[in-house]
C-alpha cells in the first residue's frame, strides 16, 4: 500500500547521530534548520488528535474533525504524511511542523490539505511536504494532480505555481469566507 521509504520506520531512526543540542542551536541561529532537520513521516492514528487540534487552530470553521481525518486516513488511495521536529531530536520545536494529504485514483490525484504549524510559517514546511506529495504522485504513475486553494492565500498561490500548477477555475463560496481556486498540475 505504501512505496514511501520512512512508512514502516521509526521515527527516531532517522535521527540516529542526530545530536539535539546541536539541532537547538541551529534553530535558534536559523529557524529553518528546525524544518530542514525535521522528518517526513507517514500520518499515524496517535497524530489525529494533535493534527486536528492544529488543523482548527489554522482553518476554523473549515477545519477538518478527528472522526473525519480517522476516515481520511482509512480511506483507500490516502497518502496523509506529517513533518515531524521531535522524531529528529529537536526538543524545542512544536513537534509536528505540518502535514499534508493526497488522494490517488489511477492517473489523477488530490491535494486534500497542506498546513504548516503557525510557528514553522515561511520555513520551507509546505514546500516540503508538497514535494514529498508530488514524489508520491509520481510514484505512482499519476499524470495530473488537483487541489483547491483559498482565492486570498496568495502565499500558497505562488508555491503551487512553482511546481508548475496553473489555475483552472474557480469556486465561489468553496469556504465559508472564500473562494477556492483550482489548481493543477501536470507530472
Amino acid at each position: 500500500m505504501n512505496d514511501d521509504p520512512t512508512a514502516g520506520a521509526d521515527p527516531a531512526a532517522h535521527a540516529a547521530g542526530a545530536d539535539p543540542a546541536a539541532h537547538a542551536a541551529a534553530a535558534e541561529a536559523d529557524p529553518a534548520a528546525v524544518a530542514d532537520a525535521a522528518v517526513i513521516r507517514r500520518m499515524r492514528w496517535f497524530d489525529i488528535a494533535p493534527i486536528a487540534a492544529l488543523d482548527a487552530a489554522i482553518f476554523g470553521a473549515d477545519a477538518w474533525s478527528e472522526a473525519y481525518f480517522w476516515s481520511e486516513l482509512a480511506a483507500p488511495g490516502r497518502h496523509f504524511i506529517v513533518l515531524d521536529a521531535a522524531a529528529a531530536g529537536n526538543a524545542a520545536s512544536p513537534g509536528l511542523l505540518g502535514f499534508a494529504g493526497l488522494s490517488v485514483s489511477g492517473p489523477q490525484a488530490d491535494i486534500l490539505t497542506i498546513a504548516s504549524h503557525p510557528d514553522a510559517r515561511r520555513q520551507g514546511v509546505g514546500r516540503r511536504l508538497l514535494d514529498a506529495l508530488l514524489d508520491h504522485a509520481r510514484a505512482h504513475g499519476v499524470e495530473a494532480v488537483h487541489l483547491d486553494v483559498r482565492a486570498d492565500n496568495a502565499a500558497a498561490q505562488a508555491m503551487y505555481a512553482a511546481d508548475g500548477f496553473v489555475e483552472l477555475d474557480r469556486r465561489p463560496g468553496y469556504y465559508r469566507d472564500a473562494d477556492a481556486v483550482l489548481m493543477r498540475a501536470l507530472l
